[in-house]
């Protein structure tokens, strides 16, 4: 399985982003999350397998620590 980004809406609501294959997931994350918003590499292997209730899936905002959509950081 490949690698996910985790982040959250405004409204607080997790999101998983999935980058296109080829793509390199640190670059997609900081293109895919919102200016300033924390966010979180994952292999998709630790997501949970039963989707029914996915709109209430949560994060803890302190386990988001990859980094911010649309910074500068050490992958450029």
């Amino acid at each position: 399985m490949g690698k996910v980004i985790i982040h959250k809406a405004e409204d607080g609501t997790l999101l998983i982003t999935r980058p296109g294959e080829g793509h390199d997931v640190h670059k997609a994350a900081r293109q895919a999350v919102k200016h300033g918003k924390a966010y979180k590499i994952i292999d998709e292997s630790e997501l949970p397998s039963d989707y029914t209730f996915r709109w209430a899936w949560t994060v803890d905002d302190s386990s988001l620590t990859d980094g911010f959509g649309n910074s500068s950081d050490k992958y450029e």
